[in-house]
C-alpha cells in the first residue's frame, strides 16, 4: 500500500524486485560517487537551512532565519534532490551523512532511490545524539541517471543531510 509508518501519505510508489544479476560493464565499472548538500536542488528552499552549518536541515523555528537568510521560519517541509549522471551500471549501497541529534524526526528521515522510472523508499533513522553519522539506505542495482530524494514534505519534522554517496557493493 506504500504506507512506511502511520504519518507517512507517500501512495503506493512502484516496487520493484532487486535484480539479482545487475549486470556491470568491464569497460565502465562502477565507481564511488557523492554529491553534496550544495549542489542539490531544493524544492521550498526557505524550508531548509544551508548556510549556517556544514550541512543542510529542515527547520521550523524562526533562530535559524540568522544565518541562513533564505531560510523561513514555519513550515519545515522541502525536499532536496541529488541528481547523479553518468553512473555506471552495478549495485550500491546509497549512502546518506547526516547530522544526527535528539531533535531529528522521530518518524525518520524519508529518502526515495529513483531510477529507471522506479522508486525505491527508505526511511532512516536521525533521532539520536551521534553526530555526525553515515547510514546506508539501502542496495541498489543503479545505472544511468539517479535521483535521491531526503523528503521531508511529509513531516514538518527536522531531517538533515550533507551528503549522498553511491558506494559499488556487488552484495546485496
Amino acid at each position: 500500500n506504500g504506507h512506511l509508518s502511520d504519518w507517512c501519505e507517500c501512495g503506493a510508489g512502484t516496487v520493484v524486485p532487486p535484480d539479482p544479476t545487475c549486470s556491470t560493464s568491464a569497460s565502465n565499472p562502477p565507481r564511488p560517487m557523492e554529491i553534496r548538500f550544495g549542489s542539490a536542488t531544493y524544492q521550498n528552499r526557505s524550508a531548509w537551512v544551508l548556510e549556517c552549518r556544514d550541512y543542510a536541515y529542515t527547520a521550523f523555528q524562526s533562530e535559524h532565519e540568522e544565518c541562513d537568510s533564505q531560510y523561513q521560519a514555519g513550515s519545515a517541509r522541502g525536499s532536496a534532490h541529488f541528481m547523479f549522471s553518468g553512473v555506471p551500471r552495478g549495485r550500491y549501497d546509497v549512502i546518506l551523512v547526516g547530522m544526527h541529534t535528539t531533535n531529528r524526526n522521530p518518524s525518520g528521515a524519508l529518502i526515495r532511490v529513483r531510477v529507471d522510472g522506479t522508486e525505491q523508499v527508505a526511511m532512516v533513522n536521525q533521532r539520536d545524539d551521534a553526530g555526525m553519522t553515515a547510514d546506508t539506505v539501502g542496495n541498489y542495482c543503479l545505472g544511468g541517471s539517479v535521483e535521491v530524494v531526503v523528503d521531508s514534505t511529509v513531516s514538518a519534522q527536522s531531517d538533515s543531510v550533507q551528503k549522498i554517496r553511491l558506494v559499488p557493493n556487488s552484495t546485496p
